[in-house]
């Protein structure tokens, strides 16, 4: 996969979860995955294993996000670079790629989870879930209009 493709997987996918996690910006991470969890199980009318089955990709996602955003490295690098006197186009590519490489291990896991929640939903909760995440996008759309 291409650098271009990885980094537009990328941004789709934190946008997805953006989406998802869109309005919730006075609670703390797990809170808003809380108010997720219970906002999809009732619009859905999840059963305990779907429940448990979204609460746990959730909560992975949530980690990944957390480790990548913790990883400084990208930053680190940009400054020194551009502190110092010739720039070395080859280090930074290759924290960019490294950071790319992390962030294409966290797309996987999360349209693996994704594909697993989805075959856990009959056919009338798929209907309901793409609405919501229609409904979502639509509203988030309005919010940031360029």
């Amino acid at each position: 996969m291409s650098k271009k493709a990885i980094i537009i997987s990328l941004i789709t996918i934190l946008a997805a979860g953006g989406l998802l996690l869109s309005g919730f910006k006075n609670r703390s991470p797990e809170k808003q995955l809380e108010h997720l969890s219970k906002h999809i199980t009732k619009k859905l009318d999840l059963n305990e294993e779907q429940q448990a089955q979204l609460e746990n990709s959730t909560a992975g996602l949530l980690e990944k996000k957390r480790q990548l955003l913790a990883d400084q490295s990208i930053k680190e690098s940009i400054i020194a670079e551009l502190r110092s006197n010739s720039f070395d186009e080859q280090r930074l590519n290759e924290v960019l790629t490294q950071q790319i490489d992390s962030a294409q291990d966290v797309i996987t896991s999360a349209v693996s989870d994704l594909a697993e929640f989805h075959r856990s939903l009959n056919p009338e909760q798929r209907e309901r879930f793409v609405a919501l995440v229609e409904k979502t996008g639509k509203r988030h759309s309005k919010q940031h209009r360029f």
